[in-house]
């Protein structure tokens, strides 16, 4: 029965001494919380889980923007048809790998992947 007891005790410390895993906590300059990779910064754009986050992004005129991919599959950024000129246009780009892209001109520039053509996003630049 003692031994039961010293089991039972045993067995309560080392769950109770378990790590939390849903806490956010910071690796190098990207911010992660419950499995989401967040931004490094308002200039940049995660691709993860076939999204762009965040989505909109809001910058000033003369900004270069950074989008990283996360995923295994290669994305790229297109800017959508009809949308105002100057956006971007950039190639496949693998895991761990970005692409960069200044806005020379304000406006609202909705753009997509390609190869994935659900994933959409936006950048607004103001003047």
């Amino acid at each position: 029965m003692v031994l039961g007891l010293v089991a039972v005790i045993v067995m309560v410390m080392a769950s109770s001494s378990r790590p939390n895993h849903s806490t956010a906590y910071k690796m190098g300059n990207t911010s992660k919380q419950a499995g989401t990779i967040q931004p490094a910064d308002d200039k940049s754009v995660v691709i993860q889980n076939y999204t762009f986050n965040p989505n909109p992004l809001k910058v000033k005129k003369g900004t270069t923007v950074t989008w990283t991919n996360t995923d295994t599959a290669k994305h790229n950024v297109e800017v959508d048809d009809g949308q105002p000129a100057g956006g971007p246009n950039g190639p496949l780009f693998g895991k761990n790998e970005t692409y960069q892209f200044t806005f020379a001109n304000a406006g609202i520039f909705k753009y997509h992947c390609s190869p994935h053509p659900y994933m959409h996003g936006s950048v607004e630049v103001t003047e």
